[in-house]
């Protein structure tokens, strides 16, 4: 391997760790709160079986909505639809942290799918503008293994938090990260280095530039095109002799 390639993955290492840390919060955020939904139960009143919804609703409308999203990347741009998302994201977490029943921990649990449908539908799609087509192997090994990481990590810190301060914080984990991607500087607002194009291997003309006058035919007064070609002429000569042999 040469000295380029790891100069080059270390140079795009916070736009890889900060697309990974989006796209693992759709999966953690769902998670964290279904793993804990006993303690969620008990604190609102509500019966087990009532309360389970709150877990899926925000995977159901992120799969009802995430190939929309890929639609809407396209035509608005991706890295404007991540910022809505993450925005959005942090918004709806705070208003679930003081939600004041179940029907209005429901709403912001299906307006919070909506957020995460928007982040995991381009945060691929940015890894793959982002970084040369030479280095996404890499890159997308240490995009998968980051996700794993945070999610054998995070459901174990967030059991430890709903035992230590409450329920009401599990939806202050994921904000402070995603307040540091959405920042103006933050590794999700880097310049994205698409590659070039393929140069065309016809070449083009140059404006003012003239061809050679041997390869233009020339015209006569009568219309008629000069033989200047090898092929024309060599024919303009056969005929000549031709002509001259049934003379003579």
């Amino acid at each position: 391997m040469s000295t380029a390639e790891p100069r080059s993955i270390v140079a795009i290492l916070p736009i890889i760790s900060g697309l990974a840390l989006a796209f693992t919060i759709t999966a953690i955020d769902p998670l964290v709160l279904s793993l804990n939904m006993p303690q969620v139960s008990r604190a609102l009143q509500v019966p087990p079986e009532v309360v389970g919804f709150l877990g899926g609703a925000a995977t159901l409308v992120v799969a009802a909505a995430v190939l929309a999203v890929g639609s809407l990347g396209d035509a608005f741009g991706l890295k404007r639809l991540l910022m809505l998302g993450l925005v959005g994201d942090i918004v709806v977490n705070l208003l679930s942290a003081v939600s004041p029943g179940y029907m209005f921990l429901l709403v912001t649990r299906l307006v919070d799918g909506l957020a995460l449908a928007a982040i995991l539908g381009v945060s691929m799609a940015l890894l793959k503008v982002s970084v040369p087509p030479e280095m996404r192997p890499a890159a997308i090994g240490i995009f998968m293994a980051i996700d794993m990481v945070l999610c054998g990590v995070t459901p174990a810190v967030g059991g430890w938090v709903v035992e230590a301060v409450g329920w009401r914080w599990l939806f202050l984990l994921a904000p402070p990260a995603v307040a540091d991607l959405a920042r103006p500087h933050g590794p999700v607002r880097h310049r994205t280095s698409r590659p070039a194009a393929p140069r065309s291997r016809r070449r083009r003309r140059q404006p003012g530039r003239r061809r050679p006058a041997d390869s233009r035919p020339r015209r006569r007064r009568g219309g008629e095109r000069d033989l200047k070609t090898p092929g024309l002429a060599a024919a303009g000569d056969q005929c000549g002799r031709r002509g001259a042999v049934r003379a003579s």
